[in-house]
């Protein structure tokens, strides 16, 4: 019964570390010198490192009329 315990704890430890909260952290940077760069963060939770670094970047990644943002994942 110990050894079933010992088991079960260890599954679930392994299965909590996999998925966790990450920061999409960005950066908008104006080419306009009047204008502060601005900073973001997002969060992701429950999820993945490798899609969350791929769906950080599809959703908030960009270029508009002299604005450029670029993200990246951070710890949390």
């Amino acid at each position: 019964m110990k050894k079933i315990i010992l088991v079960a704890a260890v599954g679930m430890l392994l299965m909590s570390s996999c998925k966790k909260t990450y920061i999409c952290q960005c950066t908008t940077e104006f080419s306009n010198s009047n204008i502060e760069d601005g900073y973001s963060n997002f969060f992701y939770e429950g999820v993945l490192e490798g899609s969350t670094s791929k769906k950080c970047k599809e959703d908030n990644e960009g270029s508009v009329s002299g604005a450029k943002t670029t993200c990246e994942i951070v710890d949390f």
